[in-house]
């Protein structure tokens, strides 16, 4: 546990230099959703009957959605490249949880880019808090066309390559510079700044890491014998899945963050 400790408040130093190296750089005409625009997208997905047919497979392993606020992430808008081709985007991730088994991590993902859509969930590796080998060892599923679950090859792979430096990621990312990337979403190639400390810090949220004792909720948590799990422990765990990630990166890395989510739909 002090191993844990330690590594967490060496991650909190790493975002709050993250977070005056690189502020405002959200996109412009992207609006990130509030927790209760989180969940009124939830309920909207929860009619289509491909999201229904992910969610079907995540509960039968064992996956419940977690409520908190801090486990739901996304956003909506427009990006414009250099050129002024334009793209109608959406993306949103929630976090589930296995409550008899508090080190294993699970994702859906909803992204849309222009017309093409992209709906799947990632299974994490149990206990494994480092982002680098966490993404690069998870499992992921999406729904086809016919409704049909398939193996993914995956986003979440793709994701963790293209945030981090020094390995570009083939028709997505682009590296031009130091901490300069090229970022193809759809139809559209955007010019970013991705720092390179953008993907060691996300799990250094001082009030989801540094001790705050906030409460798992969710009606499979609650009616479960977990003891009483909070976001801390969690984390500590491994348990935790991409939307608290993004919860904590998304402020300090901006546009590395949401575009390179984007552009690896369907990769």
């Amino acid at each position: 546990m002090k191993t844990s400790k330690s590594l967490l408040l060496g991650l909190l130093m790493l975002v709050l230099f993250n977070v005056g190296y690189a502020q405002n750089k959200i996109p412009e005409n992207i609006t990130v959703f509030t927790p209760e625009e989180m969940n009124m997208m939830w309920k909207k997905f929860s009619s289509d009957k491909s999201w229904q047919v992910l969610q079907k497979e995540v509960d039968t392993k064992n996956f419940y959605r977690i409520a908190n606020k801090e486990a739901a992430w996304g956003f909506k808008g427009t990006i414009t490249d250099e050129k002024g081709v334009k793209s109608e985007v959406l993306f949103c991730v929630y976090d589930f949880l296995n409550p008899k088994n508090e080190k294993q991590g699970c994702s859906m993902v909803w992204s849309k880019v222009g017309e093409k859509s992209y709906k799947a969930y990632l299974v994490f590796p149990e206990g494994v808090t480092d982002l680098d080998k966490k993404f690069e060892a998870s499992e992921e599923w999406y729904v086809d066309a016919s409704n049909k679950i398939q193996k993914a090859n995956s986003w979440g792979k793709c994701f963790r390559k293209c945030v981090q430096r020094g390995v570009p990621v083939p028709g997505v990312e682009t590296e031009i510079g130091k901490d300069k990337s090229k970022i193809k979403v759809g139809d559209a190639t955007l010019t970013v700044s991705c720092p390179g400390l953008c993907f060691a810090s996300a799990l250094s949220c001082s009030t989801l890491a540094a001790g705050t004792a906030i409460a798992i909720i969710g009606a499979g948590v609650a009616t479960a014998s977990t003891g009483g799990i909070t976001l801390p422990v969690l984390i500590a765990a491994g348990g935790f899945g991409a939307a608290v990630l993004f919860t904590c990166t998304a402020t300090g890395c901006g546009s590395c963050i949401f575009l390179c989510a984007l552009g690896c739909v369907g990769e």
